[in-house]
């Protein structure tokens, strides 16, 4: 049956409402994250063909500044996008087609994988509330300072199992928190994101775009240390026909590209070896995030271990060490074992 006219008014004024709440005055924190998760939609396909250019700066383990490179975007559809990084001779694009290929050219070294993952943080740095990897966590609702503002954040609480280097011994899951997000008071917009083991993520200078609101700066860190610096110079609209959306002739399919796993799946993966901490550090007191990225072979061994952040260079050694020496169940890709290149924190 029909609603009557004046009930549908007023839910109508409710939905518009909820909508025009700021995100401090949002005190559930699930709504709140939803509510911002929703701002983020930027492969809704009512949304224009639209195109981005942005410029970054890279940094080494030591936190000292490296190369720099660009970043240029071009968005058709859900279907049709293109990604292209540039970092002196090292270039990488990136195509998804409208028959569902995705193609990859690269020329002149790798783009790491922290460069790669920028995009997902940039575009979508919260994860769809439906998403199943939230489906054993739960919100809680805190508040953080940020110079003279108090932005609202939620804390995102899950059951994490203690890793021994030995089976023995047991301990159940314990309550965690896995990441943190915080939001701008007013705007439905990230401003900070951080990790269980120090890795965050830090935006500002937002423009809104067809209705959606787009981060300008991004700063990535990892226990304070500064691994990218991010800048979007322009965002602009996008001829449907721009010969860039077209792949050359010689581009492949991306069974090479880097492949983003979970923690979760790396310790799920894992059958053979264990991580040792360095024990002179451990006596001086020194602690932190070492961040690798590597190569796990067909035959699940790991290949190329390569330091990405460190806070100390015997850190930097034990955690190569130890990781080397990891054995993995292979992944697998219609019924093939591959390679996957990926990156991986290490907390001591």
């Amino acid at each position: 049956m029909p609603l009557p006219r004046r009930l549908l008014l007023c839910l109508l004024v409710a939905a518009f409402n909820c909508l025009a709440q700021s995100p401090d005055s949002i005190k559930d924190p699930a709504s709140l994250y939803a509510t911002v998760a929703r701002s983020y939609d930027f492969t809704n396909p009512t949304m224009q063909p639209w195109q981005l250019t942005a410029t970054y700066q890279t940094f080494d383990p030591a936190g000292k500044p490296a190369e720099s490179g660009t970043f240029h975007y071009w968005w058709l559809s859900p279907a049709v996008h293109r990604s292209t990084w540039t970092r002196g001779s090292a270039v990488q694009s990136e195509w998804l087609t409208a028959d569902g290929r995705k193609l990859q050219t690269a020329s002149g070294g790798p783009i790491h994988f922290f460069e790669i993952n920028f995009v997902r943080e940039l575009l979508s740095p919260l994860v769809d509330p439906n998403d199943p990897d939230l489906s054993d966590t739960y919100f809680e609702r805190d508040t953080r300072t940020f110079g003279n503002v108090k932005a609202p954040c939620v804390k995102i609480v899950g059951k994490l199992t203690v890793h021994h280097t030995t089976p023995f011994p047991y301990a159940p899951p314990i309550d965690r928190v896995v990441s943190t997000v915080c939001f701008d008071p007013k705007l439905p917009v990230v401003v900070l994101s951080s990790s269980l083991v120090g890795h965050t993520y830090a935006y500002g200078d937002f423009v809104r775009t067809q209705d959606r609101y787009l981060p300008r700066s991004l700063v990535e860190s990892i226990n304070g240390r500064r691994l990218l610096t991010l800048s979007v110079q322009s965002v602009d609209s996008l001829n449907p026909r721009d010969p860039a959306l077209a792949p050359p002739a010689d581009a492949k399919p991306d069974t090479d590209a880097p492949v983003h796993l979970t923690r979760n799946d790396i310790i799920s993966h894992r059958v053979g070896g264990s991580l040792g901490y360095p024990r002179s550090p451990n006596r001086a007191g020194i602690a932190g995030t070492v961040l690798l990225e590597f190569i796990i072979t067909k035959d699940g061994h790991v290949r190329d271990p390569e330091p990405i952040s460190s806070p100390d260079p015997s850190l930097t050694a034990a955690a190569i060490s130890s990781i080397s020496r990891w054995e993995f169940k292979p992944w697998v890709i219609n019924g093939q074992p591959v390679e996957v290149r990926t990156e991986y924190e290490v907390k001591y």
